[in-house]
């Protein structure tokens, strides 16, 4: 029950549980340090001491302590780092000094906490600055000609901030690589425990960690391409070409399709007998997708506003997705033809997948520090309010009922992987089809999706100085329709 373990978490870790409103408007602030700051502050900094205590190894201690604890006190997310940076050339900044700058611009409540007001209105100012830059400066000019002086605190304090998301990747990627988890078989990191978990798998390296601004707590995988998958995506056609991709790999001509100079617009459209797709170049779709297309490496990119230690579980999430597909795309090497499908899981099985992947591996973590389990569970609560049909919240639900009528790991594995590409393929499953017969009579929940795929055309360039010149691009129509 996520509202039970929301429970029981958010009191081991000693911050509050919210619900209702409070949970909609102030968690996700509370996951970025922008909502009851005083409180989440004390349960990080607790959660940091402890894993301080533990760690044994002084190399990894002095990492952790240039990261998180620089000059003796504590750095816990992206508005601390600003500040500690900014201070570096203003050592007297006082936050508080930007109040009537960001006051006279409607951006600071005043019923608003200065601790969680003003993170709150710099943050904003961040995220603007990066959307509309020209937004941006129209406010910074309100702000010097109500109050000049607090406008430069705030111009300063914002200075930092871009500084500070390299802070919040450097972070992160202690957390996640760095061997800082105590045990008797000697130090792990969390990245040991997801290649432990994955035996067997491509998990030889974690995945590149990055900062885009969301908005909100949130962090997203961008996939690669498996090196085995190459030789059927790019085929070199002559001598020189053949020695251009021995002397730079695959991963550098990926990066160099990013540079065609090949835009069919938001209207070009393929009408095939199944379905209309959408035309687009792998520079359209990798700037249009979250996920990316043809990424030359697999990555997550995180919100820097995302307190590092709570966000610690979204990206043990987001890489559960990664290596999921990077097991699919390995197959599709084994495949055949012109047209290359990637096709996308079913988002319920691959949501429900990760959520549950990412609580089984972070338990052993999270038992010794809780503040490490909230977010996720309280995301899904959060999602789960607003419909119990999300595909966080039904997936793992799904899962879950699946653990509960197949014992053995294995054979449920199976059922599961089935399930991504079809998931009427778990009723066939005879262990399934026994334990939920007494359901056979329920009406069946249907869920509406429109179609976005996509179509990408054949091109074929020559590459001079890293730089591409199009000579040709086909379009390669499906002959029937493609499975989901």
């Amino acid at each position: 029950d996520d509202d039970s373990a929301y429970s029981a978490l958010a009191r081991a870790a000693g911050i509050s549980r919210l619900g209702g409103d409070t949970l909609e408007g102030a968690g996700p602030l509370r996951a970025m340090g922008m909502a009851r700051r005083q409180e989440t502050r004390e349960a990080i900094v607790r959660t940091l001491e402890g894993i301080r205590r533990q760690i044994g190894d002084p190399a990894v201690a002095s990492r952790f302590d240039r990261l998180f604890r620089p000059r003796g006190a504590w750095v816990i997310d992206l508005h601390d780092a600003a500040l500690l940076l900014a201070r570096t050339g203003s050592p007297g900044l006082d936050p508080a000094a930007t109040a009537p700058a960001l006051r006279a611009i409607g951006w600071l409540a005043t019923d608003a906490p200065p601790d969680d007001g003003i993170p709150l209105a710099l943050y904003r100012l961040y995220a603007l600055r990066a959307a509309d830059s020209s937004g941006a400066t129209a406010l910074a000019d309100a702000m010097r000609r109500a109050s000049p002086a607090s406008a430069h605190a705030v111009t300063t304090l914002l200075g930092a901030y871009d500084a500070a998301a390299s802070w919040h990747t450097a972070a992160l990627r202690f957390l996640l690589t760095e061997p800082w988890i105590a045990g008797s078989g000697g130090a792990r990191s969390v990245a040991g425990m997801v290649r432990a978990a994955w035996e067997g798998a491509d998990t030889a390296t974690a995945p590149e960690l990055g900062a885009r601004v969301f908005g909100f707590p949130q962090a997203v995988p961008r996939y690669g391409v498996p090196d085995v998958l190459m030789p059927r995506l790019l085929r070199a056609e002559n001598l020189s070409a053949r020695q251009w991709l021995a002397r730079h790999g695959g991963n550098e001509l990926l990066a160099v399709l990013r540079l065609l100079p090949v835009d069919f617009g938001e209207t070009s459209m393929l009408e095939a007998p199944a379905e209309t797709f959408r035309i687009v170049s792998v520079r359209q779709q990798s700037e249009q997708s979250l996920n990316g297309l043809l990424e030359p490496r697999d990555a997550i990119l995180v919100d820097p506003g995302y307190v590092p230690i709570l966000a610690l579980g979204a990206v043990v999430h987001e890489w559960q997705h990664l290596l999921e597909e990077r097991r699919r795309r390995v197959r599709l090497a084994e495949g055949t033809g012109e047209i290359i499908v990637f096709s996308p899981m079913d988002p319920f099985v691959a949501e429900g997948i990760a959520e549950r992947r990412t609580e089984l591996l972070l338990a052993p973590i999270v038992r010794r520090f809780p503040l490490l389990g909230v977010s996720e569970v309280e995301k899904r609560v959060r999602l789960a309010a607003r419909s119990a049909d999300e595909h966080h919240v039904l997936g793992y639900a799904m899962v879950r009922a699946v653990e509960d009528a197949v014992a053995d790991s294995e054979r449920r594995a199976v059922i599961l992987a089935d399930a991504a590409g079809d998931p009427a393929a778990a009723l066939r499953a005879s262990e399934l089809e026994r334990a939920w017969r007494r359901h056979a009579g329920a009406p069946e929940l249907r869920v509406d999706a429109p179609s976005r795929r996509v179509v990408v055309p054949e091109t074929t360039f020559t590459v001079e100085d890293r730089f591409p010149d199009v000579i040709a691009t086909r379009l390669l129509a499906p002959v029937r329709p493609i499975p989901d």
